[in-house]
């Protein structure tokens, strides 16, 4: 081995690569507690909470306590929860209590008034979305003429797979619909003065419908695939055409 490997270059290079071995565990560790609830709980509690009350609360099998103290030091860890510890009482144990940030208020319905992106947490983290990826490798060595990995792995491109999946389009919209309410309080003035708008491949018009309902001057429109804007109605403040936008 070459002489400028010493010992703590090579321990912060192994460092760095169980960094990026490992970083995935976030993620899915991020997608088990919007699948779980743990969030809404939380909410629900008033304030910091036990594992055990957590246990109780989702109605999870006692036996599953010690794997959920360590999921939630985890979730802790990655700054998705706080962590404190109570003190013990009379003859009993410290108990660690896991407590709301602004990153998991994000993930509760109605809180502070503002909505839940955990329908875009499932939507981006669903199997059809990271399945893919675990195949890139055998997808650069084939000369098959397929386009993208997601293409090989599910038989069609990414619009055709997820443009007949509500999850997805709900997820898509909630986070259009977040994003939006803020760009609508913030910068409300780039929309004054306009008359019309059309939001391109704007799925089911979340965004394009908060801008409507917040300027009722500006005509908005939503050009999207076919199977997307059908069935959505014809009645309301957004116009739907369909179409693509290649």
């Amino acid at each position: 081995m070459e002489q400028y490997w010493d010992d703590d270059l090579l321990i912060a290079a192994q460092s760095d690569l169980w960094n990026h071995l490992f970083v995935f565990l976030k993620s899915m560790s991020l997608k088990c507690a919007v699948e779980l609830g743990i969030p809404d709980a939380i909410h629900r509690h008033g304030g910091p909470t036990s594992v055990p009350d957590l246990v109780a609360a989702l109605n999870l099998p006692a036996a599953r306590l010690p794997q959920l103290r360590r999921l939630m030091r985890m979730l802790a860890f990655s700054r998705i929860f706080t962590r404190q510890t109570s003190e013990a009482a009379a003859g009993g144990e410290e108990e660690d209590l896991y407590g709301l940030t602004p990153t998991s208020r994000l993930l509760v319905d109605d809180a502070g008034g503002h909505r839940s992106l955990a329908p875009f947490v499932r939507a981006i983290l669903d199997p059809v979305q990271t399945v893919p990826s675990l195949h890139v490798g055998d997808w650069f060595k084939a000369a098959d003429g397929i386009v993208t990995p997601f293409e090989a792995v599910h038989g069609e491109d990414f619009w055709g797979v997820t443009s007949c999946n509500p999850e997805f389009n709900e997820g898509i919209a909630a986070d259009g619909r977040f994003i939006m309410d803020v760009v609508v309080r913030k910068c409300g003035h780039v929309f004054r003065g306009l008359r019309s708008l059309v939001d391109v491949g704007g799925g089911t018009g979340a965004a394009a419908r908060a801008i409507a309902e917040a300027f009722p001057h500006v005509k908005c429109a939503v050009l999207e695939l076919p199977q997307v804007v059908q069935g959505l109605p014809a009645d309301g403040p957004v116009e739907f055409v369909a179409g693509s936008m290649f």
